[in-house]
């Protein structure tokens, strides 16, 4: 809960998350299989982490208290 809540959305973050989703949605109702994503960076630079966030995102599955993570993060420009 803390890490959605805390999550800033910007910069390299917003960029990946935005190339994620332009790729998964450009693909929608295609035939073909949807691509990957590979997740690449230095040591330290949040690649884990922004794997979890985009998963919660993903999956919108509600936690434990009942939260919704996409009601927890904040957005660039929101």
């Amino acid at each position: 809960r803390h890490e959605l809540s805390s999550f800033v959305c910007d910069g390299q973050y917003a960029e990946g998350l935005v190339r994620i989703l332009d790729s998964y949605l450009q693909s929608l109702g295609r035939s073909a299989a949807q691509p990957c994503v590979w997740i690449s960076g230095f040591y330290g630079s949040g690649k884990s982490h922004l794997l979890k966030v985009l998963a919660h995102l993903w999956t919108d599955e509600k936690l434990s208290d009942g939260a919704s993570p996409r009601g927890l993060v904040s957005f660039a420009g929101d």
